[in-house]
């Protein structure tokens, strides 16, 4: 599921929904403007878990920041993801669930950040292709 964007909100849930399968695997990507703010907080309701921050690329020429969360084995069922910006802004998300990831080591290539001449992009690289990529333009 992808929203973008949303205009001055202090926290905004996507709903989602992770399927049956092993090796669950959940990637959050989100991005806002501004240098001085971010991503304070992305959980999974109900439950609230806490999905942990793995990257960050900020675009200079644009002034737009992208994150990355993510967690291992998360449970099957419909969820709200709730982010919450550090201020109200216009911020936009994609969620995306995997199976067959492994659960100790879930990259098998480092997550490469591009984009400080342009526009940030955030790719999720596993056995040497792209497995998700999250870009404003």
């Amino acid at each position: 599921m992808c929203v973008l964007p949303l205009l001055g909100v202090a926290s905004f849930d996507i709903a989602h929904t992770v399927t049956a399968g092993t090796d669950r695997f959940l990637l959050v990507g989100s991005q806002l403007p501004g240098a001085a703010e971010s991503i304070t907080s992305v959980v999974l309701d109900p439950g609230g878990m806490d999905l942990a921050f793995t990257e960050q690329t900020f675009a200079t020429t644009t002034g737009y920041v992208a994150y990355l969360h993510y967690l291992i084995n998360p449970p099957v069922g419909t969820f709200d993801i709730q982010l919450t910006p550090s201020i109200p802004k216009e911020v936009g998300a994609i969620v995306r669930s995997f199976t067959g990831v492994h659960q100790t080591s879930p990259w098998c290539t480092k997550i490469r950040s591009v984009g400080s001449c342009g526009l940030p992009v955030i790719e999720m690289q596993q056995a040497s292709k792209t497995v998700a990529t999250l870009d404003r333009s």
